[in-house]
């Protein structure tokens, strides 16, 4: 998710939000993340074979048109390092540092900070 009431002017850019869902492949994290078992999130937040689910929603993994959009955010708005800051518990840790090394591929610094789930519960 992206926290939205924010003055970062990267988390407000649509196309840096786009580049971010479209730069890392979800299906590479699930083999090796969790040695396969699992689906990858592709069709949006509502989970396959729940009702809803539709998996024309969604984002596929396509890290040159990520680079384009990365780009595109850097001429409009002269930011040259966008970051961004991925807030996690530990249990999710792995996932975090690997959406981290795919993400800055594309061109956007990635800090992961992780804290207690309480304090994230609280955030």
């Amino acid at each position: 998710a992206f926290f939205m009431e924010t003055d970062v002017n990267e988390l407000q850019s649509q196309k840096l939000r786009q580049a971010i869902n479209i730069g890392f492949d979800r299906a590479k994290m699930m083999t090796y993340l969790r040695n396969g078992i699992g689906i990858p999130a592709n069709g949006g937040f509502i989970p396959k074979g729940l009702p809803g689910y539709d998996n024309a929603i969604g984002f596929s993994y396509q890290p040159e048109k990520a680079k384009a959009l990365v780009s595109e955010f850097k001429k409009e708005t002269g930011i040259q390092n966008p970051e961004i800051t991925l807030t996690t518990t530990s249990n999710y840790l792995s996932f975090c540092e690997f959406i981290q090394r795919e993400i800055q591929k594309i061109g956007i610094e990635v800090k992961v900070d992780v804290i207690p789930a309480s304090s994230l519960k609280d955030a």
